[in-house]
């Protein structure tokens, strides 16, 4: 029997100390598990990708800031989908006018004639901070976990806050800051269990302080780095 391998996304960094003008802007460490015919989806886990203003930050069109942990499809079991972190620290000033999308989620691979893999959201973020002044448009911030299909399905976690680290967030960080959305905002952090084709469809859990209940396949989700920082 074959099984998929595993992905673990890199960091992807866009830093702007200076000014810089952009119509599109991606930042994307997405890990994707691999395939198997007859076995078990590899799991596939996201890295860190972060979009860092100090300077002047102009974007005209869409902004997409991507974490995305995909477990790949398997004959008889699903991959297991693990989002970790999207950032966007802002100071300086930036103009966002085209829609901002920043995601941390995880999707559970397709089971096949098994358990569809479990979903487990990440941390997703945008924030305003050292006397930024920052304008987006058409934000949405999303760490939601999907389950895949299977024939039972498989479960989704929405990203749980521990100290400070993980879920969907918008924030100013100190009073010299502001931060004008415009458009529609959007910040979401879904559970959504996947379908069952002949089992039992899978649970959808939303953010709590807890991890994911007993019974539940654990998170392989890495720690929060002891260094990293919260804006």
């Amino acid at each position: 029997m074959d099984s998929g391998g595993s992905a673990q996304g890199g960091n992807a960094l866009l830093l702007v100390n200076g000014s810089l003008s952009s119509v599109k802007l991606n930042v994307f460490t997405n890990g994707v598990g691999g395939a198997a015919t007859t076995g078990v989806g590899g799991d596939g886990t996201s890295g860190e990708a972060i979009l860092r203003s100090f300077g002047t930050l102009t974007a005209t069109g869409d902004v997409l800031i991507s974490s995305y942990g995909e477990g790949g499809d398997g004959g008889s079991g699903g991959g297991q989908g693990t989002g970790y972190s999207a950032a966007a620290p802002l100071s300086g000033t930036a103009q966002l006018t085209g829609s901002v999308t920043i995601i941390s989620t995880g999707t559970g691979g397709d089971g096949g004639s098994g358990t569809g893999g479990d979903g487990f959201g990440g941390y997703a973020r945008m924030s305003g901070f050292q006397g930024g002044t920052v304008t987006a448009n058409n934000v949405t911030i999303d760490s939601s976990g999907i389950g895949g299909a299977g024939a039972d399905g498989g479960n989704g976690f929405g990203s749980t806050s521990i100290e400070g680290w993980g879920g969907s967030v918008v924030q100013v960080l100190d009073s010299g800051s502001s931060m004008t959305l415009t458009g529609q905002t959007n910040i979401v952090s879904n559970g959504v269990g996947g379908a069952g084709s002949t089992g039992a469809g899978g649970n959808g859990t939303g953010p709590r302080r807890s991890g994911p209940r007993a019974g539940g396949r654990r998170s392989t989700r890495a720690s929060r780095p002891a260094t990293g920082s919260r804006s």
